[in-house]
């Protein structure tokens, strides 16, 4: 089973719990992934509510999967950080420099390039200095992961545990490097994913379902329609989506500037 229910949020988490529910007491397991913490000890509270206990259920982050599922060392900030300027420093570049400001800005190319699925190929081919010594940067640092003991979670592609019916909930955005790993989960396991139906005029949540659907997934649709207030209240009142979460970044800040701008 692999769906995408793109829907209202009444309806919509109704069917994900009757799911997670039948599965529970069915002796299955379930995976329930959440983008953030908090996220994560909201539907732990809800489900130990109605369950009595949660042993069959794990709440978990994307990357805590991807962390289970490799031997390797995961690579914080910091330490990508000084992986990098140890290529700076070791290189003869004219256009780049291993000053401090520098090294943390090919990080961020690099780690956006590795989350894009675009290789250093694609800087190594271009036509500016600049951007071939970036891309010179970069292949060097694959290298150095596919020699090492580390990893950054961009690589992991493949699943080594079973993780039974698995919820993904609250994306509204993932990066292609995610949908290829979604896509290694959903060869071993059934998989919902939940898009509720206030984001469906932004740009990022229809894109990820057309992503979804590439690989495979069935796309459901509710075209019930509810008041900007009736989607707040349900919120409000099941505790569903934390703004104080959203606000940290990019793409929440659009979120949470959509939804106070309806409201």
């Amino acid at each position: 089973m692999k769906k995408v229910i793109f829907s209202s949020f009444g309806d919509v988490n109704n069917f994900v719990e009757n799911q997670v529910l039948d599965a529970i007491k069915s002796g299955g397991k379930v995976t329930y992934v959440l983008p953030t913490k908090n996220a994560a000890y909201q539907y732990r509270e809800k489900y130990v509510r109605q369950l009595g206990g949660i042993s069959n259920l794990d709440f978990v982050g994307l990357d805590s999967i991807r962390k289970k599922s490799t031997n390797k060392k995961v690579l914080d900030r910091s330490l990508k950080k000084y992986v990098i300027k140890r290529i700076l420093n070791s290189g003869d570049f004219k256009f780049i420099n291993s000053n401090n400001g520098m090294a943390n800005s090919i990080s961020t190319i690099v780690t956006l390039g590795r989350e894009s699925l675009v290789g250093s190929e694609v800087f190594k081919n271009s036509k500016k200095d600049f951007l071939r010594e970036i891309g010179e940067v970069y292949q060097k640092y694959e290298s150095f992961l596919s020699k090492s003991k580390y990893t950054d979670l961009a690589d992991v592609t493949n699943l080594k545990s079973d993780m039974g019916l698995v919820i993904f909930d609250g994306f509204y955005s993932v990066k292609k490097a995610d949908i290829r790993f979604i896509e290694s989960v959903a060869k071993f396991n059934d998989v919902i994913f939940n898009v509720p139906y206030l984001l469906k005029d932004i740009n990022y949540a229809n894109k990820l379902v057309d992503n979804l659907e590439k690989i495979g997934f069935e796309i459901f649709k509710d075209n019930a329609e509810r008041t900007v207030n009736d989607v707040l209240d349900f919120l409000k009142n099941e505790n569903r989506l934390n703004f104080s979460d959203v606000k940290h970044d990019e793409e929440g800040i659009k979120l949470f500037k959509f939804i106070d701008n309806l409201s």
